[in-house]
């Protein structure tokens, strides 16, 4: 996620219930762009999403579960993003990096 070209981003990493590796191994990436949020208890996927989405201060915002993006993943939704006069557009991607078949983003406005 940090390796984005779209440089102008907040990461929030929610730990679900207190797990001392993944903090630890957070906590060794120095980049000011990365908050982590640890929950006290396990409380499942929905409720980390929620934690993270509260947490977020950006005007985006892009939920990660344990996919790969591509570097330009992000850069290139924005981009779409800004090409619709939707006002609360939601720009989606499948598959390796993108939405549709040949290579280009999805979109969808919202609603």
């Amino acid at each position: 996620m940090l390796a984005q070209t779209y440089r102008s981003l907040e990461v929030i990493v929610v730990i679900d219930g207190p797990h001392e590796p993944t903090r630890d191994a957070l906590s060794a990436i120095v980049d000011d762009r990365l908050r982590v949020v640890t929950l006290p208890a396990k409380g499942g996927a929905p409720n980390a999403r929620n934690v993270g989405a509260r947490a977020a201060t950006a005007g985006w915002t892009a939920f990660l579960d344990d996919d790969e993006w591509l570097p330009t993943k992000l850069a290139v939704q924005l981009e779409l993003a800004k090409t619709t006069e939707v006002t609360t557009p939601v720009v989606a991607s499948r598959g390796p990096g993108s939405g549709r078949r040949d290579g280009g983003p999805a979109f969808r406005p919202a609603g």
